[in-house]
């Protein structure tokens, strides 16, 4: 009976001498900050002065709105109130308010659609850079470094501040392990590609 008791234990001891034999391999892990690489990346910066020419464009259009209710409004004042005219106006200034709306909400749907896409579409090639520049480097490992100093800590709040140093998922690392700068080389080199297309 003794003897099988021992058999677990002896089944537990060749394990683990058998573990401590095999070779101990080195991980390598790089960092990489997505934040910085996409807002540092030209096609992010392209799409940018894209959306910050479309939003003028948008913005003159909706003065544009504006301004066609202000002149349906003062041709309405001109008119005598609860006349026939003055109803007809009345509802054409209403329907041209509930235009208005609409289409900045429908605008504005599209303009956070587009933004979304974007986003997404642009993490996915960050990723995908990221990988690649992994492997070729050898790493096993890339690990978000999304640290941030806090630009005005004065105008956070203590609960703010705890916040963003918790959000920290790595407290050091070396310059020679962070990707940022060969990613953001990589996906502008594909995009120069891409458009030139």
């Amino acid at each position: 009976m003794k003897f099988r008791s021992l058999l677990p234990l002896l089944f537990v001891g060749m394990l683990a001498s058998g573990a401590s034999a095999a070779p101990e391999a080195n991980t390598k892990v790089g960092t990489a900050n997505p934040s910085r690489i996409f807002e540092e990346s030209q096609e992010f910066k392209d799409f940018k002065e894209k959306l910050e020419l479309r939003g003028k464009e948008l913005e003159a259009t909706a003065q544009q709105k504006k301004a066609a209710i202000g002149d349906l409004m003062r041709q309405m004042h001109e008119l005598k109130p609860g006349s026939p005219q003055y109803k007809n106006k009345a509802a054409e200034i209403d329907a041209a308010k509930g235009e208005l709306q609409s289409w900045g909400a429908i605008t504005q749907a599209a303009l956070d659609r587009e933004n979304k896409y974007f986003a997404k579409g642009m993490y996915e090639k960050i990723e995908a850079a990221v990988g690649d520049i992994a492997k070729k480097e050898g790493l096993d490992l890339v690990v978000t470094d999304g640290r941030r100093e806090p630009n005005n800590i004065e105008g956070m709040s203590y609960a703010e501040l705890r916040g963003l140093l918790a959000s920290y998922n790595v407290l050091f690392s070396s310059k020679n392990v962070d990707l940022s700068e060969k990613v953001i080389a990589s996906l502008d080199k594909n995009y120069a590609a891409a458009k030139g297309k």
